[in-house]
């Protein structure tokens, strides 16, 4: 499980938020996510198996997309 949804869960037993608050920050998060993406797929610099691979790793590691596009070596830093 994801970090930011076990931060969620924290937030949800606590009372502070409900489960529903919580999906809807992932999604509006993911959404965000896709922008970076979005653009190397309109470019043609990334398929989107490779933009969905990145952020499937983007959940589990504190790194940001293009970061994460560099490291494994799908991007360059240019």
């Amino acid at each position: 499980m994801i970090k930011q949804l076990l931060f969620g869960r924290y937030l949800v037993e606590k009372g502070l938020i409900t489960m529903d608050s919580v999906i809807s920050a992932r999604l509006m998060q993911r959404t965000r996510n896709h922008m970076i993406g979005k653009l190397a797929l309109e470019k043609g610099w990334l398929t989107d198996e490779q933009v969905q691979r990145i952020l499937i790793i983007q959940e589990d590691l504190p790194m940001r997309f293009g970061e994460i596009a560099v490291y494994e070596k799908l991007l360059t830093k240019d």
